[in-house]
């Protein structure tokens, strides 16, 4: 998820990744527990991972991200929040978080250019997020398109959940 302040900076986070051996840039991200939605989920998270919180209406589903699908049966919903603010409480005991940095326009787009950000799903959502529009927004193609981009946040569980397979 990308946390986007009422103000308009983007929060990340740059945590340590042991396996990398490196500090990374990351948005928020979790899991889903059973029964629960990813819009529901991305929200704890906001809460749990920065401290923020955001009203359930400035949550945008931006569609969904398949990494290594070869190997690992996951898909991550990538969300933005929007006109987030204080008023969580970050989960001291979430292991691996990092400081939370806020960043305009043009930070982010200098952090690309020098690869500097380097998260995939980070990646995803920040490409996701420039490349939709107002307009694009309202846009749910159907199921078995493969694809979403849209702001009916059931309709993107649904979806989720009704993922075409071959």
């Amino acid at each position: 998820m990308i946390p986007v302040t009422e103000d308009g900076p983007i929060v990340l986070m740059r945590n340590w990744r042991h396996a990398l051996g490196c500090f990374c840039w990351k948005g928020v991200r979790g899991f889903v527990d059973a029964g629960e939605a990813p819009a529901e989920a991305a929200l704890c998270e906001l809460g749990e991972e920065t401290g923020l919180i955001c009203d359930a209406a400035d949550l945008t589903a931006l569609g969904f991200a398949t990494l290594e699908a070869s190997t690992i049966a996951w898909r991550a919903a990538v969300f933005v929040a929007k006109r987030c603010r204080p008023g969580g409480e970050r989960d001291a005991t979430e292991p691996g978080l990092g400081e939370l940095h806020y960043f305009d326009r043009h930070g982010i787009v200098a952090m690309l250019h020098s690869f500097e950000i380097d998260d995939a799903t980070m990646l995803v959502a920040l490409y996701c997020r420039a490349h939709t529009t107002e307009a694009i927004r309202e846009l749910t193609l159907a199921p078995g398109s493969g694809r979403v981009v849209t702001d009916d946040l059931e309709r993107s569980t649904a979806l989720c959940h009704g993922y075409p397979r071959p």
